[in-house]
């Protein structure tokens, strides 16, 4: 999962939402122009927080259909 995060101030004193780029370590800009870091952690918890309740909301689907995993013994790990 992407892990967002408040990142700044830039040059112009706005924060941004950004999160590594998976295979790289150059970051990504989900949102930017915020002019508090707290509007800025608010909207990082608020996306990390959408992508978990996801997460979670597909997870079930499987279970419910029965798919827990194709290996039965990574449960326990």
């Amino acid at each position: 999962m992407l892990k967002h995060e408040a990142t700044g101030p830039d040059a112009a004193g706005e924060f941004q939402v950004t999160y590594q780029t998976p295979g790289c370590g150059v970051p990504t800009v989900a949102c930017c122009g915020m002019r508090t870091r707290g509007a800025a952690d608010t909207e990082a918890k608020r996306r990390n927080d959408a992508q978990l309740n996801r997460e979670r909301a597909v997870q079930a689907d499987a279970i419910a259909r029965g798919l827990r995993t194709i290996h039965p013994d990574l449960e326990q790990q």
